[in-house]
């Protein structure tokens, strides 16, 4: 079974060898098309590297917090893969709505005003306003976003039992919510109370959330860039392919 130290060196060489070989993709011009997918393996990457500094010092329920949003990001791009052009058409109709919504909630807060910051608004929205003419992404009548409503029209619980992550939304998502949220069931790991009546407050929890996290945040980055390297292709296939490898290692544990 691998110690901690040794998951954190090895999820550290996989992403830093998963994005060194991103680096040398050569953009081409259907990559803005698979922006969301390339959106979420970035954004799985952020929280996947601030994951192992949390737990370097030992702040392993805020690593927690890390990996819920890892588990959001995979389950996103994974969901767009099984049915990569119209999740992608959709994805992309849903920036259009939401830019509408955050244009109008900029002028309710601000004013409309001939401000520089504004006239970049209008000019953004307008630029989108032609894209989604050209894509057609205005002239579909059953995309029905509202707001408050997920993108994809799902609940992420919805979304993680259609790719078969219905456990890992029970457990990783949910356990961490409650971090989030500063729910009291999170905090009860920081004390301990005596006979006697004493309460002593920890600065560690009991479980342990770094190899938690490890471990499934490596499993999480394979998942991300596999589905990203099948729908976008940049050559990650040795790297993966090595990284596959040693992972019943990683996911080993003494139970």
């Amino acid at each position: 079974m691998l110690t901690v130290k040794q998951l954190i060196e090895l999820n550290h060489q996989m992403r830093s060898e998963l994005l060194l070989a991103w680096q040398f993709h050569k953009s081409g011009p259907d990559d803005g098309k698979y922006m969301p997918l390339l959106h979420f393996a970035l954004q799985a990457t952020k929280k996947h590297e601030a994951m192992e500094l949390l737990i370097q010092h030992n702040l392993g329920q805020e690593a927690g917090m890390m990996l819920r949003s890892m588990f959001e990001a995979m389950v996103n791009a994974i969901w767009i893969a099984q049915d990569l052009e119209n999740r992608l058409k959709r994805f992309h109709a849903y920036q259009f709505f939401s830019a509408q919504k955050y244009q109008k909630l900029g002028q309710k807060l601000h004013g409309v005003s001939q401000t520089e910051e504004s006239a970049a608004e209008e000019e953004a929205e307008k630029s989108l306003r032609q894209k989604a003419e050209e894509e057609g992404w205005r002239d579909l009548p059953n995309w029905n976003f509202k707001s408050g409503v997920y993108w994809s029209g799902k609940s992420l619980y919805d979304m993680a039992v259609e790719i078969g992550m219905e456990k890992g939304y029970n457990t990783v998502y949910r356990i961490y919510s409650e971090v989030v949220h500063v729910g009291l069931a999170s905090g009860s790991e920081y004390f301990s109370q005596s006979d006697d009546g004493v309460t002593t407050i920890r600065r560690e929890t009991v479980l342990p959330h770094g190899e938690l996290c490890l471990r499934q945040g490596y499993y999480f980055m394979l998942l991300i860039f596999s589905a990203l390297e099948e729908c976008v292709g940049i050559n990650l296939g040795k790297v993966l392919d090595k990284y596959q490898a040693l992972l019943p290692k990683v996911m080993e544990t003494d139970a």
